[in-house]
C-alpha cells in the first residue's frame, strides 16, 4: 500500500474516532439528564426572566429528524457594559465552541449582529478563528436562539421537560429560567427542551 493511501486511511479513521467520541459523550450526557427526577417550578409573580448576570447558564437538547445535539449558553463577566457569552454545541458528530463579546444585552434577534464586538469560534478539532465586529451567520442564529426571549403572547401552560415541571409557562418560557427564559421551543421546526439551568456557570458540555 502506498504511503499516501495509508496516511489517508489513518486520517479518515481518526476523523471517525473523533466523531464517534462526540456522539457518545452527547448521548451519555443526554441520558443522564433524562434519568434525573424533575423538580416542580411554580410561576413567580413576575413573568419576565431574571436580569442577565455573570454565571447564568442554560443547557438544551435540540432534536431534528432523529438527530439530537446539546446546546449550552453561559454569561461571563465583561468590562463596563460589555456582555461576554459562551456558546457550546455537542452531538451529531460535531462540536462547536463560541465566545462572543457584545456591546450590551440585545433587545431582539434583529440587533444581535450589530452588537458583536469580537467572536472566537472553534469547530471540531480545528483552529480557533477570531473576528472583530462580526460572527458567522450560523453562530449568530444559534446565539439568537439561546439568548433572545420568545414573544409572551400565548396562554399560560404547564410544560414538563428534563429540567423539571414548569407551571405558568407563557410562550414556551418560564420566569425562573435565566437568559432567554425558554423551557420548550420549536425553532425552524426543531424541538428544543431545557435540560438544566442555574447561576453558577455549570452545565459544561466539554
Amino acid at each position: 500500500m502506498r504511503t499516501s493511501t495509508l496516511l489517508a486511511l489513518m486520517w479518515l479513521s481518526g476523523c471517525r474516532t473523533v466523531a464517534a467520541g462526540v456522539v457518545e459523550r452527547a448521548d451519555a450526557l443526554l441520558a443522564d439528564y433524562r434519568n434525573r427526577t424533575p423538580p416542580t417550578w411554580e410561576a413567580p409573580a413576575d413573568s419576565a426572566p431574571p436580569p442577565w448576570a455573570p454565571g447564568q447558564f442554560t443547557v438544551y437538547s435540540r432534536a431534528s429528524e432523529g438527530r439530537v445535539v446539546l446546546e449550552r449558553v453561559a454569561l461571563r463577566r465583561g468590562r463596563g457594559d460589555d456582555v461576554r457569552v459562551a456558546v457550546d454545541r455537542l452531538g451529531g458528530g460535531e462540536q462547536l465552541r463560541v465566545h462572543l463579546t457584545l456591546a450590551r444585552q440585545p433587545a431582539g434577534r434583529e440587533e444581535l449582529a450589530a452588537l458583536v464586538l469580537e467572536a472566537w469560534v472553534t469547530r471540531g478539532e480545528g483552529p480557533e478563528i477570531h473576528t472583530l465586529g462580526a460572527a458567522p451567520a450560523d453562530v449568530l442564529s444559534l446565539a439568537a436562539d439561546l439568548l433572545i426571549s420568545p414573544p409572551q403572547d400565548s396562554a399560560s401552560e404547564t410544560i414538563v421537560v428534563p429540567a423539571g415541571r414548569f407551571e405558568g409557562c407563557v410562550g414556551g418560557a418560564h420566569a425562573l429560567v435565566p437568559i432567554s427564559g425558554v423551557v420548550r421551543q420549536r425553532p425552524g421546526g426543531d424541538l428544543r427542551e431545557l435540560l438544566e439551568f442555574g447561576d453558577d456557570n455549570g452545565g459544561a458540555l466539554f
